[in-house]
């Protein structure tokens, strides 16, 4: 396992030259969200419940371009953890939910002509608390089609669908993207999933980001971890970040960056076996989240 990890380091490494000034090629962040309460507890015992959770992610990318000049290969693997707040309840309700995602894309861009082109990606994704290992109940398969249109002015706008889980459960959106870039300003829009826009200036960097991150988890569960609502099957999670960030070039192609702001529409439901969803959605809350980039 080093040596593989090694081995793709290495190659990412090598990379770094051609791609670092397109895209972040390694990122590591976590996210913090301090204590609220239930927004409809399910329970007389749960009005008082004051919970707080966090996540934390690492991602991989290597984007690699054809020689052909129009195509892009994108390979890129991201983990990532939740640490929810089921161990805080009551114990008539607690057990533990530890959530993790392993999610592999494999994407291609290709640009038909110097206007038009298209963005293509596949992710098969593994999320669960993978108590005991593996299954197939793990495996969920989501993607996204973009096609887009480049202007004179840099400007880059395009349309399409997405297959995701990022708002909790599986479903098909459609997406609006919109991409602008210049040496100081980074406009960044795929409606509705995320908004981004920065500027820099020398190494500080200041600007707002938004957007939905999500997953349906399959849980596996002994029979002496089932709470008290009853046989869980999976967990659905969403949350909408939204707030200013910053952030500081410490070496050419790495930064830290630092944001805050409000979570909004935080969805946390079980799923029993008989496909009931139970409702422990979180309140409204503030976010703190930090993290490391390197290769944009």
């Amino acid at each position: 396992m080093k040596t593989i990890c090694a081995s793709l380091f290495a190659i990412l490494l090598l990379q770094v030259n051609s791609i670092a000034q397109q895209v972040d090629i390694f990122s590591l962040s976590y996210n913090y969200n301090p204590k609220v309460g239930l927004m409809n507890p399910p329970g007389p015992a749960l009005d008082a419940a004051n919970l707080d959770m966090s996540e934390f992610k690492v991602k991989l990318l290597l984007p690699v371009q054809l020689k052909n000049g129009s195509t892009t290969i994108v390979n890129s693997l991201e983990w990532s953890f939740v640490n929810t707040f089921f161990n805080q309840l009551p114990e008539d309700y607690f057990f533990e939910a530890n959530l993790h995602t392993i999610q592999y894309t494999l994407g291609l861009n290709q640009q038909f002509s110097g206007k038009w082109g298209m963005t293509l990606l596949a992710k098969p994704t593994l999320a669960s608390n993978f108590r005991d290992g593996i299954s197939g109940d793990d495996f969920f398969m989501q993607g996204s089609a973009l096609l887009h249109r480049t202007f004179q002015n840099g400007l880059r706008i395009g349309a399409g669908l997405a297959y995701t889980n990022g708002f909790g459960e599986p479903k098909t959106v459609p997406l609006l993207s919109l991409r602008y870039r210049t040496d100081k300003l980074d406009l960044n829009v795929t409606a509705p999933v995320k908004i981004s826009a920065t500027y820099r200036a020398g190494n500080l960097i200041v600007g707002i980001n938004s957007g939905v991150e999500g997953n349906q988890y399959n849980l596996q569960l002994a029979d002496r971890d089932q709470p008290a609502v009853g046989n869980v099957d999976a967990v659905k999670f969403s949350r909408y970040n939204i707030g200013p960030v910053i952030g500081w070039g410490i070496t050419e192609k790495g930064r830290v960056e630092l944001s805050a702001g409000i979570s909004l529409n935080r969805i946390f439901k079980l799923v029993t076996v008989n496909g009931e969803d139970l409702d422990f959605d979180l309140d409204n809350g503030f976010f703190v989240k930090t993290g490391f980039y390197f290769g944009k």
